[in-house]
């Protein structure tokens, strides 16, 4: 039963391994338009580039660390949703109400992934040494 565990737990790590660097390169793509060729119109607000600090910023680091190795499946996982709860508290604050559609949220699933992987090993772990 074990083995069967493991391999969920590798098939999950992977798929979320794999979602990640499809997210990453997306961004990747989004900032390097953006440099190659800026839009026009007002500089951000103060608020507003702190919400990029958390979102995309924070999520994205989050997702490369726990993607880097599986022994910080934990901290990326939280480091990416403190800083995608963070951006929703700044939506909130200052603009009183969420960001629509279901794309946040989409970004999220392998946060939600790499937390699943880290909680099914942690119980392996727990059934072995009984």
């Amino acid at each position: 039963m074990v083995t069967s565990h493991n391999h969920m737990r590798d098939m999950l790590i992977l798929i979320a391994k794999i979602y990640s660097v499809v997210i990453v390169i997306m961004f990747l793509f989004v900032i390097l338009a953006e440099i190659i060729a800026p839009q026009t119109g007002p500089l951000p607000a103060p608020y507003e580039i702190a919400e990029l600090i958390f979102f995309p910023g924070g999520v994205l680091v989050g997702l490369f660390v726990a993607c880097w190795h599986k022994k910080n499946m934990l901290l990326g996982s939280s480091i990416a949703l403190g800083s995608f709860i963070t951006f929703f508290i700044l939506e909130m604050v200052y603009k009183g109400g969420f960001p629509g559609g279901p794309l946040f949220f989409m970004i999220m699933i392998p946060v939600g992934l790499f937390f699943t992987c880290y909680f099914l090993k942690k119980r392996e772990k727990t059934e072995n040494n009984q």
